[in-house]
């Protein structure tokens, strides 16, 4: 069995040139991949050619890119760059609960939208396109957004929740870290590290050059040879997760406590929300109207449903974060619609903002009531 140890053909010096010779190509390929743009992996894609064009970003955060040009180039949206003067292109912003999560791809609210085929008032049609990225965060808005810019909107819909702008852990983002050069030009682009409350933080300095290597990159590299891999499963099934997902009940009874992660009532105040990143969304949509819109959310009536609205939610919090958004909104002269009590109890599945299909439609009408309302006014002014 360890006869080849011992054989003249394999003596340690030739082990050594073997190794040296490995080590070298190593380097080599390490070199090389160097010289290759830093975003140039991503920039490859099978969507839209050999696979259709996802009509919204992947859900698997963890094991997909979450470059924006691989995101971008994956989306049916990369497509549609001649736009018709026909159309009026509506983006929707936001969290899972504007992506759809347990809603099927053709389903959401987007979806739902674009399936209207409705007209503004100086007949142009209301074509949707879902950019929602499944957790809320502003600043991953911000960036989206930015990068979707090329694909001229004539309005965007945001829809936002109280963790949208809340500053608890605001960095925690998948996005945010995938894109850190993209997140540090809007940071110091809209002066957004001098909020209040301090969590946006100064850029983040440069990676040395020896992160860009190849094995460094290894993770990022198998996150986009995942997505791609992923068509397959796209174009067969027609859908890009489970809608089946079991899950229990929301609850709809709670104890008395109105604790809210750490906070007490009286602890949170404007300070603890972002307005500045919902300015730079603003300024950055600009001249395109952005529709700044609260979600729904689950409303108890069981026990102590008087101090919680549902488990996420203490009734302080919330009621809190609705008069905190329209000083802000009065404030900053957004265009804000408060549609939290939109959408029935029994109308959500897993999560107090996730909103079942049946709610898609009457939420839908509600969309396009504001679309059509405000194009109107936009075409006035």
């Amino acid at each position: 069995m360890w006869k080849w140890l011992t054989d003249t053909t394999y003596t340690w010096g030739f082990l050594g040139r073997v190794l040296a010779k490995t080590m070298a190509v190593l380097a080599i390929c390490n070199i090389a991949y160097l010289l290759v743009p830093p975003d140039a992996i991503n920039s490859f894609s099978l969507y839209n050619s050999v696979f259709p064009g996802r009509v919204r970003f992947p859900r698997e955060v963890s094991s997909t890119s979450q470059s924006l040009t691989a995101l971008f180039n994956s989306h049916v949206i990369s497509q549609v760059t001649d736009k018709p003067d026909s159309e009026y292109r509506v983006f929707i912003l936001g969290d899972s609960a504007a992506w759809g999560f347990l809603i099927p791809p053709q389903k959401t609210l987007a979806a739902a939208l674009d399936q209207r085929h409705a007209f503004t008032s100086d007949g142009r049609q209301i074509t949707a396109y879902n950019l929602a990225n499944l957790r809320p965060n502003a600043l991953k808005d911000l960036a989206i957004l930015d990068y979707a810019m090329q694909y001229e909107p004539d309005m965007v819909l945001w829809m936002v929740t109280h963790h949208t702008l809340f500053d608890h852990e605001f960095n925690r983002n998948e996005l945010l870290q995938a894109n850190q050069p993209q997140i540090n030009a809007l940071v110091e682009r809209y002066d957004l590290h001098t909020h209040p409350s301090g969590t946006i933080a100064n850029p983040q300095q440069s990676q040395p050059m020896w992160m860009h290597t190849l094995f460094p990159q290894a993770e990022a590299l198998g996150n986009a040879l995942n997505l791609q891999l992923l068509g397959f499963y796209y174009t067969l099934s027609g859908t890009d997760h489970d809608v089946n997902i079991a899950y229990s009940p929301l609850p709809n009874d709670f104890s008395a406590n109105p604790t809210y992660i750490n906070y007490q009532p009286g602890d949170i105040n404007q300070d603890h929300y972002f307005d500045n990143v919902a300015n730079a969304i603003v300024q950055r949509a600009s001249p395109v109207p952005v529709i700044i819109i609260n979600e729904p959310i689950q409303i108890s009536t069981g026990e102590n449903s008087d101090v919680h609205y549902n488990r996420q939610y203490p009734r302080w919090v919330y009621d809190n974060y609705r008069q905190i958004m329209f000083e802000f909104a009065d404030a900053n002269d957004w265009n804000y619609v408060d549609l939290w009590d939109a959408v029935p109890r029994h109308q959500f599945t897993n999560s107090p903002i996730h909103i079942a299909p049946e709610a898609v439609e009457p939420l839908t009408d509600q969309l396009l009531e504001i679309v059509i309302d405000y194009s109107t006014t936009e075409g006035e002014t």
